[in-house]
Formats: C-alpha cells, sequence, structure tokens
C-alpha cells in the first residue's frame, strides 16, 4: 500500500468516526446554540469526507476499470443540478424542526426528471440532523395497479406482520410496525416510490389521509422515545397533479402543512451544470474547452437537459471516452 493511500485512507477513517459521534450528539438533548454548532461541525466533516474521498480516487484512477468508474460515476450523479429542489428541502427541515415535525414531499415526472437524485440529497441533508431510519422504502413492479391493500401487502411483507383482511386494521398494525422499529431514531423516512405503477385519485387520497396522517398521528407516541424525532416522507410519482388534486392534497411552503404534499420541483439540467460535473467528477484528463464541448452535445441530445435522457447520454459519453 503507497504511503499516499494509507495516510488518506486512516484520515478518512477518522473523520467518518468524527461524524458519527456528532450524529450520536445530535440525536440528544441539545440547546439551539449546541445543535447549531453540532451540524455546521457535520456539514465540515462531510466536506473533509468528500475532500478526502477525491484524493483517494485519484490514487486508484490508474488501477480501475470502465465498469468502476461507471459506478463511480452513478454514485456522484445525484450532485449534478438540484439547487432549487436543495434549497427548498433545507429551508423545510429548518422550519419542521421547530413546528410540524412532519414534512410529505411530492416528486412530478420523477422517472423523466430522475427524481432518485432529489431523493439522495434530502437523505444526505438529513443524515447532517441525526440517526436516520431507512426501511421503507415501498415500491411495485411496473404497471401495477395500486389498491390500499396492495399497498399494506408490500408494506407488512417488510415489517414482516400478518396483513389483516380489514384494510382499516391492517393500516393499523402497519403504522404500529413502524413506531415500534424507529426507536432509537431521531429521522424516520419513508419513500412511497409510485413511478411506473397505476394509480387513482382515491388511492392518493388513502395514502395521504388514512396510512401518512396515521403516521403523523402516532407523533406523541414516537416522541416517548425521542421528543425530537421527525417524520419525512417523500411520494414519487410520473404524473403531474391536476389542479383539483394540487387545490385539495398539496401545501406551500409558506403554508406548510404536516398532512399535506408539499411538491418539490425537479429541473432540467442547466449545461454549465454538466460541464462543471464532468470538471468535478468525470476522472478524464482532458481539456476544459473539450470537458465544455461534451456537456455542450449532452445537453443538446437531451432534449436541452431532461435528466433521464442526459443521464444516459452522459454515461455514455464517459464510458466511450474511458475505454
Amino acid at each position: 500500500m503507497s504511503s499516499r493511500k494509507q495516510f488518506y485512507e486512516q484520515q478518512l477513517d477518522e473523520k467518518r468516526k468524527d461524524l458519527a459521534r456528532v450524529q450520536r450528539d445530535l440525536a440528544g438533548d441539545n440547546t439551539q446554540e449546541e445543535e447549531r454548532r453540532l451540524n455546521n461541525r457535520a456539514e465540515q466533516l462531510l466536506e473533509d469526507i468528500e475532500e478526502l474521498e477525491g484524493k483517494l480516487d485519484s490514487v486508484h484512477q490508474d488501477k480501475q476499470t470502465v465498469n468502476q468508474k461507471n459506478s463511480h460515476w452513478e454514485q456522484h450523479l445525484y450532485k449534478i443540478d438540484y439547487k432549487e429542489a436543495g434549497n427548498l428541502i433545507d429551508s423545510t427541515l429548518n422550519l419542521i424542526e421547530q413546528k410540524f415535525r412532519a414534512v410529505l414531499f411530492v416528486l412530478e415526472k420523477s422517472t423523466e426528471y430522475s427524481g432518485k437524485y432529489c431523493i439522495q440529497h434530502l437523505r444526505d441533508r438529513l443524515e447532517k440532523q441525526g440517526v436516520v431510519d431507512y426501511p421503507y422504502h415501498v415500491d411495485f413492479l411496473p404497471g401495477t395497479t395500486l389498491t390500499p391493500e396492495i399497498f399494506l401487502r408490500n408494506l407488512v411483507e417488510k415489517l414482516q406482520i400478518k396483513l389483516d383482511r380489514s384494510v382499516t386494521i391492517a393500516c393499523e398494525k402497519a403504522l404500529d410496525g413502524i413506531c415500534q422499529s424507529a426507536k432509537g431514531r431521531s429521522i424516520l423516512f419513508l419513500h412511497i416510490n409510485l413511478e411506473l405503477s397505476d394509480f387513482d385519485e382515491d388511492f392518493l387520497e388513502w395514502a395521504i389521509h388514512d396510512f401518512w396522517c396515521g403516521l403523523v398521528d402516532r407523533l406523541p407516541q414516537l416522541s416517548k422515545h425521542n421528543r425530537y424525532i421527525k417524520l419525512v416522507g417523500v411520494i414519487s410519482i410520473d404524473e403531474t397533479l391536476q389542479k383539483t388534486q394540487t387545490e385539495k392534497l398539496c401545501c406551500t411552503e409558506s403554508e406548510l402543512h404536516p398532512t399535506k404534499l408539499l411538491r418539490l420541483p425537479l429541473e432540467k439540467w442547466a449545461e454549465p451544470e454538466i460541464h462543471r460535473w464532468l470538471c468535478s467528477f468525470s476522472r478524464l484528463e482532458l481539456e476544459d474547452e473539450t470537458l465544455a464541448d461534451i456537456a455542450k452535445q449532452i445537453f443538446k441530445r437531451s432534449n436541452k437537459g431532461i435528466p433521464d435522457s442526459a443521464e444516459r447520454r452522459l454515461l455514455e459519453s464517459l464510458e466511450k471516452l474511458a475505454s
């Protein structure tokens, strides 16, 4: 092992241990000043870790295969361009820290606009705030027509509890199971992935009014184990909510409500952001002008930055250049 690699790995291990200690401290009782100090420390440690990971990556660069590079590219794609959504996530998480302790986001056109990367942004921000519980990623086979029964069947399998024939009782059992497993956590995160699924307005209303609201109603129960616990949910859909649905089911940041949907904006990837990402994460020893030309072509060939298309074009270009 080279001395440089060994040094970076030792430094990285120490930073990660420091971050774990800070996250444990954040989960405890803290004054506002202590919490602010711990959050700032976590932010600095995450930046240090990312810098060290980059330096360590450069040591391995010559030995990596195209497949390994591909994994690296995919790992960092979420950093490409989600500033507007990231700003809304930050302000909302600060708000629920002080008031509601619960928020339910919705991602529209999630497949086309690579909502998975926006969720990664959200997870990163949550990890800075405390110990996060991630067992609740509920998704379905493409083309599934969703009903409350099918939704609950999927969820109870993850919770390893018996499905009751009564939807109401099954929902209560599922919610109780989630609460039981959340002990010792400061953040409970739930992702309901409805991409590529068929569902109607009645199902969406049930998912919000019966399931999510039922979880919010259990916050006092959850708070017995951690008074600062937060509920953060995301629903991913491939459609755009209709105006009537928006009026009935959604809230705004200025009028945030824990039992209504808050829309997270998904945008096209801007050409300068694609260029910036190539410079930071491609690991290609190319001139800046060449990387700028690659970004221009990716942007042009992806209908001016539609993320799902731009992602495919970007990875195809990188693989060709790295082979």
